[in-house]
């Protein structure tokens, strides 16, 4: 009676920590999901007001624009206005026709008071601040991806072979037709479940590829006998 109870004690505490275990996982990656929301809203925010800079600074370029040509215009105006005012004083009509003269290439100055180089400033300006809020808004974005673990897959092969993995080159494709990676890797799990070493955990979602064979599902031995659901040993890297 006594080994019953304490048989159920023992499996009550296993249930127990078992869903300790599953409810501090789902609430690490619902505070990451959270994280991952508030970091992107954060990028959002902080685009739309780079944005809004932007813009207000085109705007108040355009309006020094048109500040600029109409001090430019009343400066010419005026030099004009006093040339002539000069020339009224000279009593030789030759003198005075060669003056007027000068004084009617001087009103044409006025011409070169136009915003077009202005304005074209400002837009090559605010096109560069866009350029800029778009580049920190993916910069921003990227941080805010959650950071996919890295693992060491470098293993020796004594190593790997004693601790019961499969040593091989990662292989896919027809039997007639494999292609492999040019490393060998420890692999793991699958049709024959293989182990890996101490404190190296089985990794089936990893990102090695075969050159060739991407669209192609399933791991296979060099002779193109298929390993099922396999994987590869890694460390995590800290």
């Amino acid at each position: 009676m006594r080994k019953i109870s304490t048989l159920l004690l023992i499996l009550t505490t296993l249930i127990l920590l078992l869903a300790i275990i599953t409810i501090a996982n789902a609430q690490t990656n619902q505070t990451n999901v959270t994280n991952t929301k508030e970091c992107m809203t954060s990028c959002v925010t902080q685009q739309r007001e780079t944005l809004k800079q932007c813009n207000s600074n085109y705007t108040q370029c355009i309006f020094s624009c048109s500040d600029q040509r109409k001090a430019c215009t009343e400066q010419k105006t005026n030099e004009f206005n006093s040339c002539k005012s000069d020339c009224s004083l000279i009593s030789d009509r030759k003198e005075k026709n060669a003056c007027l003269k000068v004084c009617s290439e001087k009103y044409k100055e006025i011409r070169q008071c136009n915003q077009r180089e202005c304005r074209d400033a400002c837009s090559d300006n605010n096109k560069l601040c866009k350029q800029e809020s778009k580049d920190q808004y993916d910069s921003c974005m990227n941080l805010c991806k959650p950071k996919e673990p890295l693992y060491d897959f470098i293993i020796d092969k004594q190593t790997c072979v004693d601790s019961g993995g499969f040593y091989q080159r990662l292989c896919k494709g027809p039997f007639f037709d494999v292609v492999c990676t040019p490393q060998d890797y420890c692999q793991c799990s699958g049709n024959n479940n293989y182990s890996c070493p101490k404190d190296y955990q089985c990794i089936k979602d990893h990102k090695i590829v075969v050159r060739g064979r991407d669209s192609i599902s399933g791991w296979r031995t060099l002779h193109g006998q298929p390993l099922g659901d396999s994987g590869i040993c890694g460390k995590l890297v800290e």
